[in-house]
């Protein structure tokens, strides 16, 4: 896993960050504004912390802003109302391609 912070020096990391930080609603990305968490609640009747404008979609991310980057090579698909479970697996043949084996399995 990879964390894609606000000064990230990879161009297509980066890209990825600002896209990801585009792609979340206005009021997901308001949040970032927001007290940090774990701190005390303000009283009901007090919600300048969280009245901020939305930002917009081209405004530059938040630093603190953070993209995680995965690149599993399993992955372990449950869904239960469905009775379905599903297991992928990730091969690399010798010249580099990757392709995904899926296998259907009990729940």
């Amino acid at each position: 896993m990879a964390l894609v912070h606000a000064d990230e020096e990879d161009e297509k990391l980066a890209r990825a960050r600002a896209a990801a930080w585009r792609n979340l609603s206005g009021a997901g990305r308001a949040q970032f504004s927001w007290p940090h968490p774990g701190l005390p609640r303000p009283e009901p009747e007090d919600k300048s912390p969280y009245d901020v404008p939305c930002p917009s979609t081209d405004d530059p991310a938040s630093s603190n802003f953070s993209l995680a980057v995965l690149d599993p090579s399993q992955v372990d698909y449950l869904h239960l109302k469905k009775n379905v479970r599903k297991l992928f697996r990730l091969s690399v043949d010798g010249a580099g391609a990757r392709s995904w084996a899926e296998e259907e399995l009990n729940p």
